[in-house]
């Protein structure tokens, strides 16, 4: 295994789902592991890509505010596709980068509700951006006045079913609290 994984998967369900979506939905999952299960996980994780020169020189540039700068001057479909691919890379506590992605992401965001392109990425990015540990609560709190229009204009364009329910077949959802939500997965549905 060369720990690369490109574009989407096809899921035991049949549905094709972009890694950023696995990826998204594995941060939920171990969440709730027991701190043991965590750290063999993270070990086995950081075996898979302890040689991966390609990752190493991208968390490089993802770790380097000019880079992110420089993605300003990128057209927008380049721009939110390499935020995709660095933005998980930013290190916790690099608050020069993250406040260069703080300053791209809005209008990344911005560019895509208005012109009704890239939507799926920009929602991509932006479940990135409220579940990254290196952004504090009150940049979340910022963000999620785009979480707001980017639904607004999902489900105006009627691209993604109306519920979350509807999102996740497969799964049910249970309000843990205003912010949280508790996801299930019945596996016998799945297969």
């Amino acid at each position: 295994m060369d720990g690369k994984m490109d574009g989407p998967a096809v899921c035991d369900d049949g549905l094709v789902r972009p890694v950023e979506q696995q990826t998204v939905a594995l941060y939920s999952l171990f969440k709730r592991i027991e701190p043991g299960q965590a750290r063999f996980l993270a070990q086995v994780l950081e075996q898979n890509i302890a040689h991966c020169v390609e990752l190493q020189v991208q968390e490089q540039q993802a770790n380097d505010p000019a880079y992110i700068s420089n993605l300003s001057t990128e057209s927008k479909e380049t721009a939110v596709i390499r935020l995709l691919s660095h933005l998980p890379l930013l290190r916790p506590g690099n608050e020069e980068a993250k406040s260069r992605y703080l300053e791209l992401i809005p209008k990344i965001l911005a560019h895509s509700i208005r012109h009704d392109v890239h939507i799926e990425e920009s929602r991509q990015l932006l479940s990135y951006s409220l579940i990254h540990p290196a952004i504090s609560n009150d940049d979340r709190c910022s963000l999620t006045q785009w979480l707001r229009q980017l639904e607004d204009r999902i489900h105006n364009n009627d691209i993604y079913p109306a519920t979350l329910e509807e999102r996740l077949p497969n799964c049910t959802v249970y309000p843990a609290s205003r912010e949280n939500l508790f996801i299930t997965v019945d596996l016998a549905k799945s297969r």
